[in-house]
C-alpha cells in the first residue's frame, strides 16, 4: 500500500514537469485544490459568519476561485501559451467559469435541500458543494483547455505547431505548404 502511494506520488511529480495532456491535467488539478481551498473556506466564512445566502455566498466565493485558478493556470498549467492578450485570455477563462459557476449553483440548489433532509441544515451545502465542484472541474478543464488555452500544444506537438506555424525539419531549409496543402 505505501509502495504503492509512493509510486503514485512519483508518477504525479514527474507528470507535473511536463507538458504533456497528463501533466497538464494533474497541474490543473493542483491549480483547483488551491482554488477549491479557497472557494470552500470562502463560502464557510460568508455563509456561516457572514449570513449571506448559500447562492450569494457561492457566487462570490466561486469567482475568488476563478481569479486564482487563472493566475496559476496561466502561469504554470499552461505556460507555454503563446498568448499575449491576457485581459482576452481571462475574458475567454472568466466566461467559460461562469458556466462552470452556473452548473456549480444549479448543483447546489438541487442537492442542499436533499442533504438538509439527512444531515444538519446549516451544513447541508457543504456535501452539494462537493458534488457541484466535481463537475464543474470536468467542465472548466475541458472547455478551457480547448478554448482559452488552445494555443498550447497537444502531445508530441511544438507550440509553433499548435500556433498554426510550420515546423523547420533539421537538415532542411524550411517547409511549406502550397495552397492545396501539399508540402514543398
Amino acid at each position: 500500500m505505501i509502495q504503492r502511494l509512493i509510486d503514485f506520488l512519483t508518477h504525479l511529480r514527474t507528470n507535473l514537469h511536463q507538458n504533456s495532456e497528463t501533466g497538464r491535467f494533474a497541474r490543473f488539478l493542483l491549480v483547483g485544490v488551491t482554488g477549491t481551498a479557497l472557494d470552500f473556506v470562502l463560502l464557510s466564512l460568508l455563509k456561516l459568519w457572514g449570513g449571506l445566502p448559500t447562492l450569494i455566498a457561492n457566487t462570490i466565493s466561486y469567482s475568488a476561485g476563478i481569479v486564482n485558478n487563472f493566475t496559476f493556470n496561466r502561469l504554470w498549467t499552461f505556460r507555454d501559451s503563446t498568448n499575449t492578450n491576457i485581459l482576452g485570455q481571462f475574458a475567454q477563462y472568466f466566461t467559460i467559469n461562469i458556466g462552470g459557476l452556473l452548473v456549480n449553483n444549479f448543483l447546489i440548489w438541487v442537492f442542499e435541500p436533499i442533504f438538509a433532509s439527512l444531515m444538519a441544515d446549516n451544513l447541508a451545502y457543504l456535501p452539494a458543494k462537493v458534488i457541484a465542484s466535481l463537475v464543474a472541474v470536468s467542465l472548466n478543464f475541458v472547455l478551457n483547455r480547448y478554448i482559452t488555452f488552445r494555443d498550447v500544444g497537444a502531445p508530441g506537438q511544438s507550440t509553433d505547431q499548435a500556433a498554426g506555424h510550420d515546423p523547420v525539419t533539421p537538415g532542411s531549409d524550411t517547409i511549406s505548404k502550397t495552397s492545396s496543402g501539399e508540402v514543398t
